[in-house]
């Protein structure tokens, strides 16, 4: 008897694994293309210009031989992006298609998206190293474009953003611009402690935008959302 319940039992989830991969396939496909990719970019990377495969897959303390605590508060700051980024874009796909949540599922969408853009500039540092040395493009052109999008993101969402925390907001964009201020002045600047001024007002400044974005997505799946007007 416990032999033919085993027999069903794995026949069984053998079966509901079947159902999984056809029901899933559409997840599957958004899910695992952007993986090949990024595998794609890595060879074509490793080809066309010779850099080690290692270089290219390992964590880069393991590549640079640096200890462990090198740039603990950049890597805080880029695990605040990716959960402020996570937490918005689920928010917007609890509410989408809820036309009574219509504006805070934009609202979140735009968050969400805005945050990962963020995030992605500042974790592979494109405004530092990528567009300026291997684009040609100036770090002011990309700080300028980044202060584009933040602009439309409070033009856009103006009616939103008064319903929600926005002291957060506010506090936020006060440290980015803080911290911004510092790096701009490293040179001449007479603090004695830039980097921990600077780096330290950004990871200020990222709390408070992963809070102000935690509270709004709070408040966009309960009772009321914010209304993008």
């Amino acid at each position: 008897m416990s032999a033919r319940r085993d027999a069903f039992n794995q026949g069984d989830i053998v079966s509901s694994l079947r159902r999984q991969a056809r029901s899933f396939r559409p997840v599957m496909m958004l899910i695992y293309t952007p993986l090949v990719v990024v595998f794609a970019i890595v060879v074509v990377v490793r080809i066309g210009t010779g850099v080690a495969m290692a270089d290219l897959t390992r964590d880069a303390l393991q590549v640079a031989g640096a200890p462990v605590y090198t740039g603990v508060l950049a890597t805080l700051g880029g695990l605040l992006w990716a959960a402020t980024a996570a937490i918005c874009l689920f928010g917007y796909a609890v509410i989408r298609g809820q036309p009574r949540r219509d504006g805070g599922a934009r609202f979140l969408l735009a968050g969400g998206l805005v945050t990962t853009l963020l995030m992605l500039d500042d974790v592979f540092m494109f405004h530092e190293i990528v567009f300026p040395r291997y684009l040609g493009i100036s770090e002011n052109v990309v700080y300028t474009l980044i202060a584009a999008v933040l602009v439309w993101f409070v033009v856009a969402f103006h009616t939103a953003i008064p319903r929600t925390d926005f002291l957060f907001l506010v506090l936020a964009f006060g440290a980015f611009a803080f911290s911004l201020g510092i790096d701009r002045t490293e040179s001449i600047n007479p603090f004695p402690a830039t980097y921990l001024l600077e780096d330290g007002a950004k990871l200020f400044g990222l709390i408070n935008w992963a809070a102000y974005f935690w509270l709004a997505s709070i408040r966009a799946v309960g009772p009321r959302s914010p209304d993008s007007g």
